[in-house]
């Protein structure tokens, strides 16, 4: 099932992520041993790089490791050499297995490999379950509401970006819980690495741009489409994702990667570089059928390219069509490719975001130390100071 989920929600083949076979907790010496000065953390999730939600924890994990010297730990699940190497760059220790007496808290990153971590753990520490994926997680589990409720209850906070993601996608899940329980905080518009190199583009060319692992929940073939229903030779449409999934395009798409020019597929790229793609679009698209806070979407809005999306009730409260972007029904690409003719046109709204939706580093730091702050043993809370973006 973790195999399948994993392929669905976050285009992971089921070999690049464990299935959890041994236990996380052992009666065995510690592989470390806290400082009793400094807070310790023990993080767990199946992948530390190549999508929104990996990228929002690698950020958590620096402020805390480097930023503020904290001793934080992942479990090295079967990690590929990517993720070590992030992980070693961020300031993150690796152990084999956990014991909880030498942490002060867990954090759980993702519902798609995090309920096998909380009921192993949770009972012996507080764990705070971070969740990112919006509805396809649920469609493509076996689980029932009981086995969902019993996994929620054993986390000790639960994060949420959205309140349609608290309310109407999970919502059956927490009902019997106390509102402080959970919470929802925003994603954070994570720094923009510095000397970004755009790439450069021929001068009589349109560049509409994805980024984006390419699978089916992403529907970038629905961009395909579109592109080809404009039936425009001066454009050129760059994906920027893991090419891993190609193979299960409908056969006239894959004969249109290999004939058609206007199709870029770069294959998966860091931020830095998916970025240099970014800032040179004169549109971005993304017309997925299921997310929950895409990250790329700050970015986009930061080089104010115009913004494409579904209209996913998800987005509400930051994006809203003919305000800040351009949205279709998903899978309707004749008016994808009327939206895309428009923002390449210049005539789509500047996609700034609402003031009241805040998506500043600033708020989110706060945000997550109130939550740090419940779950630290009292003499480390004075270590948690005010932050700054």
């Amino acid at each position: 099932m973790l195999g399948k989920l994993l392929k669905e929600v976050f285009g992971i083949v089921k070999g690049q992520a464990s299935e959890q076979s041994y236990d996380i907790v052992r009666e065995e010496t510690s592989p470390f041993v806290r400082e009793p000065d400094r807070p310790s953390v023990l993080v767990m999730t199946h992948s530390y790089h190549g999508n929104g939600a990996a990228e929002i924890l690698m950020y958590v994990l620096r402020w805390l490791a480097i930023e503020r010297g904290w001793q934080v730990h992942a479990l090295a699940d079967n990690l590929t050499s990517e993720d070590r190497k992030a992980l070693d760059v961020n300031g993150v220790g690796l152990v084999d297995y956990a014991d909880p007496d030498q942490y002060d808290f867990g954090i759980v990153n993702t519902v798609v490999s995090g309920p096998i971590y909380i009921q192993q753990i949770a009972a012996r520490l507080p764990v705070i379950f971070w969740i990112h994926e919006g509805e396809t997680v649920i469609w493509n589990s076996q689980w029932q509401v009981g086995d969902w409720k019993r996994v929620f209850s054993q986390a000790s906070r639960i994060v949420f970006q959205t309140s349609w993601q608290a309310e109407r996608i999970f919502g059956s899940f927490t009902s019997h819980l106390s509102s402080s329980h959970y919470c929802c905080i925003s994603n954070c518009l994570l720094p923009i690495p510095d000397n970004i190199i755009p790439v450069s583009r021929a001068t009589d060319k349109k560049r509409i741009v994805f980024i984006g692992s390419l699978y089916e929940r992403k529907r970038p073939t629905d961009l395909m489409d579109a592109v080809l229903r404009l039936n425009r030779f001066d454009l050129e449409c760059v994906f920027v994702g893991s090419k891993e999934h190609l193979s299960t395009f409908p056969e006239r798409h894959r004969r249109l990667i290999q004939s058609d020019s206007r199709f870029v597929f770069t294959g998966a790229m860091d931020r830095r570089s998916a970025l240099a793609w970014l800032c040179t679009a004169d549109a971005f698209c993304l017309p997925s059928s299921d997310e929950s806070q895409p990250l790329v979407l700050f970015e986009a809005a930061h080089y104010r390219v115009p913004i494409i999306i579904s209209d996913l009730p998800v987005y509400r409260g930051n994006w809203m069509h003919g305000h800040n972007c351009l949205m279709h029904a998903v899978g309707d690409t004749a008016t994808l490719a009327a939206h895309l003719e428009r923002a390449l046109s210049g005539d789509a709204p500047d996609p700034v975001l609402p003031t009241q939706a805040d998506v500043s580093e600033t708020t989110f730091r706060i945000q997550f130390d109130q939550l740090f702050h419940e779950l630290l043993p009292s003499h480390h809370r004075s270590l948690l100071q005010p932050t700054c973006g």
